[in-house]
Formats: structure tokens, C-alpha cells, sequence
């Protein structure tokens, strides 16, 4: 006679327990109002914001660019150390020779090198001493609501702030997906707020100045000698006559001093001399062109047009160290130059809260 399922699995004692824990977590539904904690830890400098969770569970941290957080200082190291979150605990690693400090509230200062430490509550970093920048970080929990509905499985929700750009005193809440970072505030992030709040429009480098001037574009640019066509208007040769005359007067006489020294064997004036001499014959350089024709001053537009893009440029760079993603994001969608635009595209449209 073939043996009985149950004396069969009375057997095999574990895959009997096994079958039964499965058979267990399949039926069993999650009652109302049960409460599970999700555990969050920020990390903050003076320029940006990290968050470690379970979806971002290593940040890194040291002089080396392509850490989350980027901190300068000598005694920090390239790769100094990182939070890592595992189970809803958060733990510091330092890789550094000098070691990190941990300064907890009411807690004594603990040096540690090379060594993994569990973070707790909220405190400080500092990567190498106590005067060393500060890496501010605290522990935050909040609840999350399981599904009523027995046997369902909760449906993913993004939550309303998951695209997020707002100033909020002096920092920039910039919200990517879920993940947050905070950025001091700065000429490049309100010019780049304003092209993402006007997704699709052309901006001319004099309105974005004039954004962040708080002056209305057109007499922003009519103050500043714009014309018609978006040209401006240049300022006029870069050295007038006089002064022009007076370098060439100075540049003879030196070289003539320079003459008299190198007779004399007087070393130390003969290179004072060759100091001035290349001096001014760099600005008399940078004052004429090819065929001795005269350099114009850039006009004002191309002034705003240099300062608008480096401004955004830098800021880009802010946000693409805290968020890479972010970053490759407004970075493939920003255009700057004499016009600048923010362009998502039909498949990476965003609906962007500010």
C-alpha cells in the first residue's frame, strides 16, 4: 500500500514545517489599520541633502567628486567613508586615515578609522576633527498604512511631492522620482527653476538675469542697452587711443631699462622688468585682433549669454552629485547659449510641483 501523504511529510519534520509557514503567509491578510515603520536617514551640508532608505541604501561621502555628498577639506580623504541602511538600522563605514567623528546630542564625541559603528537618533560627522566640515544626519520614522483589503497586495503609489522644485528660505527642496535633495540657493538653481517651470519656451540670457534680478525683462534689457534682434550694443573698443598710446610709451621705456640692466648684469631688475614688459604687452594682446584691428568689449547680451550658462552649468553639476539621475536628466533636457530652454520631450514629461 503507498504511505499516506500526511505519515510522508510526518517524515520530513522541516519540509513539513517549511509547506506549513508558506501555506500560512499565502492565506494570511493584513488587518486593518496595521502600522509597519519605515526608517529614513537625512544627511545634510551647508550645499546639499542626502536621504539613506531602502531605495537609496548607500550614500557616500569624501573630496572625490562622484560621492553623493562631496565635502572639501585636508584632513578629508577621497573616499572617506559611507552610510549604509540595512533592516531599518543605518551604519557608518570610514575608509579614512584620519577617521570620522561621531557627535551625537548628550552623547561624548567618538573618534572611529576604519571600523563600521551603527548610527543612532540625530548628530553630526565630521571627517577628521572637530573643526572639519560638518555632516549633519538624523533618523526619522514614519509610519506606512497596510492594505484593508484581505489577501491584496497594496498597489504602489507615487507619492504627490515625487517631482518636486521649491525654494523654501534659503534652500532648494528638488524632489527626482521620490528622492529628495536640498540645495542652497543660487543664481544657476533659480535660473534653472524658471526654465522647468516653463517647460517648452525660449528664454533669452538677458530675461533669465532679469528673472533673478527681480526686474522685468524688457526694461532689464533696455537698461542694459539690448536692441533690437537680441544683439546689444558692444561698449566700445576694449583700449581707447589714449590709453592705447600710453601702454606703447610705458613698453619702450621699459624695454629701454631692460637694456641698460641686462649691461649691467643686474639680474633681479632684468626679471622685474620682463614681468611689467609681459604684462602689458598681454593686455595690448588682448586688445587687437588679427591684422592689428581693435577687439570690440562684448556687448551686453554676450555678457548675460557667458554669466547665465556658467551660472547653470555650476548648478547642474550641484544637482548631479546629490542625484546623478536628476542630474543626467536636467542635463539632457537644458539648453543654454544665447537662448535657453528647458525641453523634456514627449516620453519624459513631467508633472513638476513647485
Amino acid at each position: 500500500m503507498p504511505p499516506q501523504p500526511r505519515k510522508f511529510l510526518q517524515n520530513f519534520t522541516p519540509l513539513r514545517h517549511l509547506l506549513e509557514e508558506l501555506m500560512s503567509d499565502a492565506t494570511k491578510s493584513s488587518p486593518r489599520g496595521v502600522v509597519r515603520a519605515e526608517a529614513k536617514l537625512r544627511l545634510r551640508t551647508s550645499q546639499c541633502e542626502q536621504t539613506c532608505d531602502r531605495r537609496r541604501p548607500v550614500v557616500r561621502f569624501g573630496r572625490a567628486q562622484e560621492n553623493e555628498i562631496v565635502v572639501d577639506g585636508e584632513f578629508a580623504s577621497r573616499h572617506h567613508g559611507e552610510v549604509k541602511y540595512e533592516k531599518g538600522r543605518f551604519y557608518l563605514t570610514d575608509y579614512s586615515k584620519n577617521g570620522t567623528l561621531v557627535v551625537r546630542r548628550n552623547h561624548n564625541p567618538v573618534q572611529i578609522r576604519q571600523k563600521t559603528v551603527r548610527l543612532e537618533g540625530a548628530g553630526a560627522l565630521r571627517c577628521g576633527n572637530i573643526d572639519a566640515v560638518e555632516i549633519a544626519f538624523e533618523i526619522e520614522t514614519r509610519g506606512a498604512r497596510a492594505s484593508s483589503r484581505s489577501g491584496a497586495t497594496p498597489a504602489k503609489q507615487r507619492p504627490a511631492d515625487a517631482y518636486l522644485f521649491r525654494l523654501e528660505g534659503e534652500y532648494w527642496t528638488i524632489a527626482y522620482d521620490g528622492r529628495a535633495v536640498r540645495l542652497k540657493d543660487s543664481k544657476g538653481l533659480r535660473y534653472v527653476h524658471h526654465l522647468v517651470r516653463n517647460p517648452g519656451k525660449e528664454f533669452h540670457a538677458l530675461d533669465l538675469a532679469a528673472v533673478e534680478s527681480d526686474a522685468a525683462p524688457a526694461r532689464f534689457r533696455e537698461r542694459h542697452g539690448a536692441r533690437t534682434g537680441w544683439q546689444g550694443a558692444g561698449a566700445g573698443p576694449a583700449l581707447d587711443t589714449l590709453a592705447r598710446n600710453a601702454y606703447r610709451r610705458q613698453l619702450r621705456e621699459l624695454r629701454d631699462e631692460l637694456a641698460e640692466a641686462e649691461r649691467f648684469h643686474d639680474l633681479e631688475r632684468a626679471g622685474r622688468l620682463r614681468e611689467e614688459i609681459e604684462l602689458i604687452g598681454g593686455e595690448l594682446a588682448a586688445a587687437f585682433g588679427l591684422g592689428g584691428k581693435q577687439r570690440l568689449q562684448a556687448s551686453n547680451a554676450e555678457r548675460a549669454r557667458i554669466a547665465v550658462t556658467l551660472r547653470i552649468k555650476e548648478a547642474l553639476s550641484k544637482i548631479r552629485t546629490c542625484d546623478p539621475e536628476l542630474g543626467l536628466h536636467l542635463t539632457t533636457c537644458i539648453t543654454t547659449g544665447k537662448f535657453c530652454s528647458y525641453e523634456p520631450g514627449p516620453t519624459r514629461r513631467i508633472s513638476w510641483r513647485f
